[in-house]
């Protein structure tokens, strides 16, 4: 199905592209933010677990083969209060860069058309545990659209582990970031 085939890439997406990172709890943080002007995000989590963060925003339109093709919009943090990664996914299998407009987010539990956006958000922190959820509902609205800029709102809910729903809306600034291969 479309959810089993977009796992592996929204798991590597959310390891990799996002940064942070926990880093030696005595150390410096090995993820300090971002600076004036960078593409940043912000976040507000209730329910599950209550929390704002802000961090680092960046997105990807990829058409090549040898690349995972589509629309990647990833939000990643190092949360300053567990040193955990928290990281924000929002994916569609087009390799269009979206217009400006609000776009649902798609529940994976049921066939995704390429068009549609799906959202996964890891939470990884020590005050409620590891948290890996697949938006069932929400909204993605882009009010500034370019190569090299997206800007936006958003807002999604899903479920973790069972039966602890999860909430989050935030704002992003996105700068366009160059695509990961995908290597053997």
């Amino acid at each position: 199905t479309m959810r089993q085939s977009l796992r592996p890439f929204a798991i590597l997406l959310l390891a990799t592209a996002c940064g942070g990172g926990g880093g030696d709890p005595a150390g410096p943080d090995p993820d300090p933010g971002p600076a004036a002007g960078e593409s940043t995000f912000s976040a507000t989590f209730t329910g599950y677990t209550a929390r704002s963060i802000t961090g680092t925003a960046k997105f990807s339109v990829e058409t090549s083969a040898t690349a995972m093709p589509g629309f990647n919009l990833m939000l990643g943090v190092t949360d300053r209060g567990t040193r955990s990664p928290t990281r924000i996914l929002f994916r569609r299998a087009q390799a269009v860069r979206p217009v400006v407009g609000a776009y649902p987010i798609a529940d994976p539990m049921r066939f995704v058309p390429e068009t549609e956006i799906i959202a996964i958000i890891l939470i990884d922190g020590d005050r409620v545990g590891t948290c890996q959820v697949q938006a069932q509902s929400g909204t993605l609205t882009i009010t500034e659209s370019s190569s090299t800029r997206l800007k936006g709102t958003y807002s999604a809910s899903g479920v973790c582990s069972g039966d602890r729903t999860v909430r989050v809306s935030g704002s992003f600034d996105a700068g366009s970031i160059p695509t990961i291969p995908i290597t053997d």
